[in-house]
Parts: C-alpha cells; sequence; structure tokens
C-alpha cells in the first residue's frame, strides 16, 4: 500500500512540476514576466499597479486585486482596497516568508501541495488499485493544470477542499468542517457546503461556531465595503456584451456608462427583443452545467497563445493536434463522470455538494457562459472522490 501511494504521489509530482516548469518558463521567456519583485517600490508595486502584468501566475484583474491585499497586509497588517479583502492574509505569508521571491512561492506551493493532497486522497479511497488512481490523477492534471499554477482563489481552495474530504474520510470531522469553514472565507457559497457536512458528521457545537464565523465575517466585508464581492454583475456584462452586442470591454464600459449602467442596458434590450434576450439566457442554463460537469470546453485562444511557444521551436503545426488530444481526454472524462455520478448516486455526503455548486455556478453565468475551466477546480475533488469509488466498485464486483 505505501508502494502504491509513492508511485502515485511521484507521478502526480511529476505533471505537476511539468505545468509549473512551463508556466515559469513559457511566461518569463516568451511573456517579459518576472517571478522577482521589488517589495521596497511600494509605489509602483500597490497604488500604480505597474506589475499587474508582469508577475508570473499573475491571472485577469483577481489576481492584481490578491497581490495588492496581500502587500496591503504585509506592509501594515491591513489589507488596502475593498475587493475580497480576506485574501491578503492567505496571501501575506508567502511575502513574510519569501520576500521577493513570493509569486514564485505561491505557484509553486499550490502546485505540489494539489498534487501531493490529491494523492493522499485517491490513495485512501483506493489504496490497492494503483491503476485507477493514477488514471484519475492524470484526467484531472489535464483539465486543471493550466490554472493550480496560478495566484487565484481556485488552487488554494481546491486544496483545501481536498483536506476537507480527506479528514471526512478518516472521520475526523471537526478538521473537516475547519478546511471547509476556511475555503467558504474565501467563496462565500461553501457556507451551504458547511452546514450540509455539519447536519451529517452531528458536530453542531463547532459547526455553529464556524459557520456563524463565516456569514459575519462575509457581512462585516458587505457593510464596510458594500461592493459587489463576487463580480456577479460585471460578469453578466462582460458575456452579455460579447456574446450578445458583439463588444469589446472597453466599447462595453463607454454604451453602459452612456445609458446607465448594465441592468438598465439589460432592461432595455428586454423591451425591445425579448425574445433574443430570453432564448440566450435559456441556452445558457442548459449548456452551462454540461461544460462545468461533463464537458467542459477550454476557449481556443489559450492554446493560441502558446502558439509563440511552439513555434519557436519550429512545431507550429502540432498546436491543433494538441487541442484534439485535450477534446478527446474532455470526452474520456465525460463518460467517466457519467458513470461514476449514476454508480455513485448513493454518496450524498459528496454528491449533494457537487450538484449545488454545478447548478449554483450555471446560473452565476447565466449571462456570460462557461468558456474556461476556472470553476471546475471547485469540482474536481467531489469529481475524483466519485470516479474513484466509482471504478473501485465496477472493478472489484467483477
Amino acid at each position: 500500500m505505501l508502494r502504491n501511494f509513492i508511485i502515485l504521489s511521484i507521478f502526480s509530482l511529476s505533471l505537476s512540476a511539468i505545468s509549473l516548469s512551463f508556466r515559469v518558463y513559457y511566461e518569463v521567456r516568451f511573456v517579459n514576466k518576472v517571478f522577482v519583485v521589488d517589495l521596497n517600490n511600494g509605489y509602483d508595486f500597490w497604488i500604480k499597479g505597474k506589475y499587474y502584468n508582469r508577475i508570473v501566475g499573475a491571472f485577469y484583474n483577481d489576481s492584481y486585486y490578491y497581490i495588492t491585499k496581500a502587500y496591503g497586509v504585509y506592509k501594515t497588517l491591513r489589507p488596502q482596497g475593498c475587493f475580497r479583502p480576506q485574501v491578503g492574509y492567505f496571501l501575506a505569508p508567502f511575502i513574510f516568508l519569501f520576500k521577493n521571491y513570493f509569486p514564485l512561492a505561491i505557484i509553486t506551493f499550490n502546485s505540489i501541495s494539489f498534487a501531493i493532497l490529491l494523492s493522499t486522497l485517491l490513495h485512501l479511497l483506493n489504496p490497492n488499485r494503483l491503476a485507477i488512481n493514477i488514471l484519475v490523477s492524470f484526467l484531472t492534471f489535464a483539465l486543471t493544470s493550466y490554472y493550480v499554477p496560478k495566484i487565484m482563489l481556485e488552487p488554494i481552495s481546491a486544496n483545501f477542499i481536498i483536506l476537507c474530504l480527506i479528514f471526512l474520510i478518516t472521520k475526523r470531522y471537526k478538521l473537516s468542517l475547519f478546511f471547509i469553514f476556511l475555503t467558504s472565507i474565501l467563496r462565500p457559497e461553501f457556507l451551504f457546503v458547511l452546514i450540509f457536512l455539519i447536519f451529517h458528521s452531528r458536530t453542531y457545537l463547532i459547526g455553529l461556531i464556524f459557520s456563524s464565523l463565516v456569514f459575519s465575517i462575509q457581512l462585516f466585508i458587505f457593510i464596510r465595503c458594500k461592493t459587489d464581492q463576487s463580480n456577479f454583475i460585471k460578469w453578466q456584462a462582460r458575456g452579455y456584451y460579447e456574446h450578445i452586442k458583439h463588444m469589446d470591454w472597453q466599447r462595453a464600459k463607454e454604451d453602459m456608462a452612456k445609458r446607465g449602467g448594465f441592468l438598465k442596458v439589460l432592461a432595455e434590450d428586454y423591451k425591445e427583443n425579448p425574445g433574443q434576450v430570453l432564448s440566450y439566457t435559456f441556452k445558457n442554463i442548459i449548456t452551462n452545467p454540461i461544460k462545468l460537469l461533463l464537458f467542459p470546453i477550454v476557449d481556443y485562444k489559450r492554446y493560441v497563445k502558446y502558439r509563440i511557444f511552439f513555434e519557436n521551436f519550429n512545431l507550429g503545426f502540432l498546436i491543433n493536434y494538441v487541442y484534439f488530444l485535450y477534446v478527446v481526454i474532455g470526452i474520456i472524462y465525460a463518460f467517466i463522470i457519467l458513470f461514476s455520478i449514476f454508480k455513485m448516486r448513493s454518496e450524498s455526503l459528496v454528491l449533494y455538494p457537487l450538484l449545488f455548486l454545478v447548478i449554483l455556478y450555471s446560473f452565476y453565468f447565466i449571462l456570460n457562459p462557461v468558456s474556461d475551466l476556472r470553476f471546475k477546480l471547485y469540482l474536481v475533488p467531489f469529481e475524483a472522490f466519485l470516479i474513484v469509488k466509482a471504478l473501485k466498485f465496477h472493478y472489484e464486483r467483477d
């Protein structure tokens, strides 16, 4: 059994090292990003955001907000700004420990811990069937490795969720609740998962303390900041303008400013052409769960971005084959997860949170079709749990 765990861990760590190395090499060599920053130049780092597009592992504007919150904690013990200030306390330890090298430390830690924790979860569920665990590990990394070495909430939360499941399996319920409590601080929707686990484990006192703390923290942030911490309206606006009005984000912001904001734009467009708005919304309600759960389609532009890497080595012709391979892996994964849900429909403890999150995220993108795998990282711990148990059950029965 120990031998199987060591082999699985080495395999997972190898996949993790490949994705991490590629991320650092590609962004430093071809995008001119850096993994060493100057913490002493606070104005450039914090106020102007000079480093946002230059830090390895930074992704979207979110990374900039998280990094500046951590920098605020590092300098003053208080996160600066109001968008998810709590994240600063999770990332600041990397700045205290690794100083100017903290970007590299964060993405390295995310990658290594994800590999080790995933291997631990798979081994606990299925200690004797190494081939099944290696298959699940490979599929998981194939679908999520692009987002694990990132300075984002998703890899941090995914590690907490895996720890929650590990302690759930070993019946250490208080520790299990603690890690889903940490996840809930970062992602408030996991408060519902926390409450579900409280009733399952019957640890009502500690559960009441954790759930009350999460609610209080989120309420305090809302009262203090008075801003949409989920960016819900922004993401709906971006998707709506891109797919319905065919405008880039800059033009969209100008249009919303002229017409009084996105909600007013949406109401006016609905009056003019309700069929277009309703059909677009209904299409997303149907397709988003499929993309999230069964076939998480990746935006093809991601691979186009990597074209420069392939062309640098005269391998540009491989880009379409890489995409085709990814599609094949996605189809295989779709069949396996469908099979697993059907086989393990009695595993309500894991299945219900998974389905809840799929439905919630599907409506979160009701006007903005799911096009990447960021939110898949919140689902894969539950999916890996179900897949391993289903394949193990099927193998042992036969």
